[in-house]
């Protein structure tokens, strides 16, 4: 121990009667409060000290606290600089060089690797085949963290090649990895060197080993600040040093206030850090009615809101911390504070990547780097992004056209460099048939879509165009990228009090930040890269930021766990109690195993297992409403293990809890473990709405009564409130744009003079070269090689119907009509009820007169229409559509005059296996056929009077798209009862 400090009472301890922030601000006024000569009122200057400590939230808090204890004292105040360890050497010693900015020691790690003899790198990574700079980089990132963390305790790769050498049971390969990281290290430094710049974990180890390793030892690190180390319990051996230099030279300007009592002065080192050894046998004062063990993560979040609420009214929600060790709950948390109107801010924030500018600028890289329709699809689905074409289009209803539109299109290239990417509109308009007026329409609606979307598209092209081109200096793209948010932002109002405003703002300036930076790149770094490439190097730069929240008044606080040592609320529930968060370890270490890092001296196993008990003594002896909250499974039913610092301490009760953990069963009675409180009740928080009085529909399609018979309220989502999902994310025909695509070719045959052929041949060639055409039209920007296979799979079903179709033309059957769309006045209790619908083809024989009605089936699986329609042993109607068409057929001119008393109604299939293409018919008595009547009067009887509930209990294929209104997947789904609360009018 360090005498001067022994002697001087430099070690301050502050006790766990209190919360060390509260002991520690009022020691800091009692210490250094003095008269102010004249008026006789008290001053605390505090404006020559630093002090330091191991959290930012900590170091805002002890702010707060020291101005609201000097109000409550009348003392002025004068604050002293607070800041963290990570910031605290470059107050202890002056650099002798310019220190490299973060950007331009990844660019020089990275280049130390690329100038890498081959042998090097495949010492370390095996034989990596790298064309550019850019391709370096996680391996560079990977090493710099490696030198970054030796640096913290003054080892460098050189030092470690040597150590390890000592040190049995490493192998040669080992031996053979640290000679190739100490030249790698050495290039680093020399290219560093080259332009006049210092490493900032070099200069700061020089300055740290002053005493340790120079001979003389030297003072390298003085200051005439006075400084603080409040709680600073793991302190690395280079900050050790650091302080050592300047207590030597100047004992009376530092003090160490230590978070324990007295007693446990030998637990803790000269500077307060954590003597390893006697930690690693930690007794608590934790009482069982003080822990909780749950199942999941969403358990552990209800189990963390309960507590809060049996508080009542004796706390206030700012004197409440939740501890999140685990980050990944933080939305499970956030779900149930939310649900009991709990206000509450979490204090990690968002990672820089996560926020909304971040996230935009990626989408305008990904484009760029693909310039496809899914990076296209993207782009334009970012929030800000969208607000932006808005106010260019002004028009917000397109994104249902772009989905519309790659549903049945299928667009996969946009080059920024090509004017009409989705199309020629015009061309479009002339290519439609002037004589067909639905035909006219449909080109005019889709000339419109595909000029907007070309418009859009030019949006993209005038923002991004400064971002295209070859390789050029990282600098020089900076103004561009910059150029992209301003542009995007420049006119939105923003508003520093808004939570959403101020991330987004924070954002902002991080990455203007750090696109600023590359311009402090050396120009003799030669640091050449692609715009995308650079704003990869920007947002690398800046990963480590948080966007964080402004403060809410009277919120619960979330925190991380390394947080809570020096928090001082009153109440704190600490989640994730669990091995692999509190105590954390590591194992499988790139290159620090754990005996090396013992070896070494430098944070092992056993150092964050001491860290870590540390804090939970701490957390557990400063406060009585504690509750720690231990999960057993992960958000993948992974189990997990409880941690290992609440069984220390009295055995018996170690045998308890691990007997309470092991043969917890997931049931609601166990789950608030040793606790008389209640649970939450298990009652669903929605129950699905029962449909309002809606009118009667004024008519309906006969396809759709299909809908409704497999259940009248999926009927009714769909479509009476015409619900539908919205994806653009095909890539393959689906099956209605494949069925739609047969259409259209055998629409076409029907209306040629093919239609009479009796040849095989002359109607395939007809057919191929017309699916040719509307192929080539429909999917001119698509090369997905999904739909040439679709195209050539329906090939081969036409190849099988052309002689069919020639066989029954032969037989004297002659396509009368196809594809015309039919109204029907069908009599239900003597009122009309109009049903509609497009019969796909009408034939009749040339001598007999007789009709049939097809409708043309295309899916895979071939199903009969007898089958698809009626249950005989059942008589249940499953789908009404061709009973129907016997009374939609009399509307069509062409057979008007015809006996439809024989008519024949049935598929023309074209489904996968080829065997099953041709002509099926039902064979339905008129009987038969006049239930099929009956049970669509049934229905347009309900549709008269609004009847669409309740929904079916067995959900019916293919309904997820309403799933989740229904219910279907809830664990205890809410009967369907008549006094719910009506629908919304979604």
């Amino acid at each position: 121990m360090d005498n001067s400090l022994q002697k001087s009472g430099h070690r301050v301890f502050l006790g766990l009667d209190q919360p060390p922030l509260t002991v520690a601000s009022q020691w800091l006024i009692d210490r250094f409060q003095s008269n102010v000569q004249g008026d006789g009122s008290v001053a605390l200057d505090l404006s020559n000290f630093v002090v330091v400590l191991p959290s930012a939230r900590a170091r805002n808090r002890l702010l707060q606290l020291l101005v609201q204890f000097c109000r409550e004292q009348t003392i002025r105040l004068v604050p002293p600089t607070i800041t963290t360890l990570g910031h605290l050497p470059e107050y202890l010693y002056v650099a002798e060089k310019r220190l490299a900015t973060e950007l331009a020691q990844q660019i020089a790690w990275s280049k130390a690797l690329q100038q890498s003899p081959i042998e090097e790198i495949r010492c370390l990574t095996g034989n990596l085949e790298m064309e550019d700079l850019q391709d370096w980089q996680p391996i560079a990132n990977l090493i710099a963290q490696l030198h970054a963390r030796l640096a913290n305790d003054i080892w460098s790769f050189s030092s470690v090649a040597k150590r390890i050498c000592d040190i049995p049971g490493f192998l040669q390969m080992e031996t053979d990895r640290w000679d190739a990281l100490k030249a790698i290290q050495k290039r680093y430094y020399q290219i560093l060197g080259d332009v006049g710049l210092w490493d900032k974990q070099a200069a700061r180890n020089y300055a740290a080993a002053g005493l340790l390793k120079a001979d003389p030892p030297e003072i390298r690190c003085r200051t005439d600040k006075h400084i603080v180390m409040l709680a600073t319990a793991d302190l690395n051996l280079s900050i050790s040093e650091m302080l050592r230099q300047v207590a030597t030279d100047s004992p009376e300007l530092v003090s160490i206030l230590i978070a324990a009592d007295p007693e446990m002065a030998d637990q803790f080192d000269d500077f307060g850090s954590l003597v390893t050894e006697k930690w690693l046998k930690p007794e608590f004062r934790i009482d069982n009615t003080q822990i909780r063990i749950v199942d999941q993560p969403a358990d552990q979040a209800d189990a963390a809101a309960h507590y809060i609420t049996q508080l009542g009214s004796r706390f206030a929600s700012d004197e409440v911390t939740i501890g999140i060790p685990d980050e990944s709950i933080v939305p499970q948390i956030e779900r149930c504070l939310n649900a009991i109107q709990l206000p509450h801010r979490n204090l990690a924030g968002r990672v820089l990547s996560d926020t909304s500018p971040v996230r935009l600028m990626i989408a305008c890289k990904n484009f760029l780097q693909r310039q496809d329709f899914d990076s296209f699809a993207m782009l334009v689905r970012h929030p800000d992004m969208f607000q932006w074409i808005v106010s260019r289009v002004d028009d917000d209803g397109w994104l249902e056209d772009l989905d519309e539109f790659q549903n049945n299109y299928l667009p996969n290239l946009l080059s920024l460099h090509e004017k009409l990417p989705f199309g020629n509109p015009d061309q479009v308009r002339n290519d439609s048939d002037y004589l067909d007026a639905d035909e006219q329409r449909r080109a005019e609606k889709l000339a419109l879509t595909i000029d907007l979307l070309n418009q859009i598209h030019g949006c993209f092209r005038q923002l991004l165009n400064p971002l295209l081109g070859d390789e050029q200096p990282i600098g020089t793209w900076a103004k561009a990228w910059s150029e992209v948010l301003v542009t995007v932002y420049e006119q939105r109002e923003m508003d520093r009090e808004d939570p959403l405003d101020r991330r987004v703002i924070a954002a902002c300036e991080a990455i203007y930040s750090a696109l600023g930076n590359q311009d402090q790149v050396p120009v003799e770094f030669d640091a050449v890269t692609t715009a995308s490439q650079a704003l990869d190097w920007a947002i690398e730069a800046a990963s480590e930021r948080r966007v964080v929240d402004p403060a809410v008044e009277e919120a619960v606080e979330l925190a991380g766990w390394l947080d809570l040592t020096l928090d001082d609320a009153p109440v704190m529930v600490v989640t994730s109690m669990n091995d692999e968060f509190v105590p954390t370890s590591e194992f499988g270490h790139q290159f620090l195993p754990n005996e090396l890092c013992k070896s070494l001296k430098i944070l092992d196993n056993d150092r964050r297992y001491a860290r870590d008990a540390y804090a939970l003594k701490v957390i557990t002896s400063v406060r009585e409403n504690l509750l720690l909250i231990v999960g057993r499974r992960d958000e993948k039913g992974e189990p997990r293990k409880p941690s290992r610092l609440l069984f220390c301490g009295d055995h018996m009760q170690a045998a308890k809890r691990a007997k309470a953990f092991f043969t917890f069963q997931g049931k609601p009675d166990p789950r608030l473990w040793l606790t008389t409180q209640e649970t939450f009740p298990d009652e669903q928080q929605f129950r699905v709405p029962k449909p309002p009085w809606v009118g009667t529909p004024k008519n309906i399609s006969v396809t759709k009564f299909k809908s409704f018979i497999k259940c009248p309220y999926r009927f009714y989502l769909q479509h009476i409130l015409k619900l539908r999902t919205s994806v653009d994310n095909w890539r393959e025909l689906s099956g209605g744009t494949f069925g739609d695509l047969a259409h259209k070719v055998m629409e076409d045959f029907a209306k040629s003079p093919f239609a009479d052929s009796t040849s095989a041949d002359q109607i395939l060639t007809y057919m191929n070269q017309r699916l040719k055409e509307f192929v080539d039209k429909q999917f001119f920007g698509s090369r997905l090689p999904a739909v040439k296979i679709q195209v050539a799979q329906m090939e081969q079903r036409l190849e099988r119907f052309a002689p069919l179709q020639a066989q029954r033309r032969s037989e004297g059957w002659k396509i009368v009509s196809t594809e015309e769309h039919h109204f029907h006045k069908f009599m239900v209790d003597g009122q009309p009820f109009v049903i509609n619908g497009k019969i796909d083809r009408i034939d009749r024989h040339e001598s007999t007169g007789q009709v049939a009605v097809w409708d043309y089936k295309t899916s895979d699986s071939a199903e009969l229409p007898g089958k698809a329609h009626y249950q005989p042993k059942t008589k249940k109607w499953l789908d009404l559509q061709l009973p129907l068409y016997r009374h939609l057929v009399k509307e069509d001119p062409a057979v008007q005059d015809a006996d439809l008393s024989d008519i024949i109604l049935g598929y023309i299939l074209l489904p996968k296996d080829l065997e099953k293409v041709g002509f099926e018919q039902v064979d339905w008595n008129r009987e038969t056929l006049e239930t099929a009547d009956d049970k669509a009067r049934e229905i347009v009887r309900k549709f008269r009077k609004s009847e669409y509930w309740p929904p079916t209990e067995e959900p019916p294929k293919y309904s997820q798209d309403f799933a989740a209104i229904c219910q279907d997947n809830a664990f205890e789904k809410e009967p369907y009862l008549d006094n719910v609360e009506e629908a919304p009018p979604w």
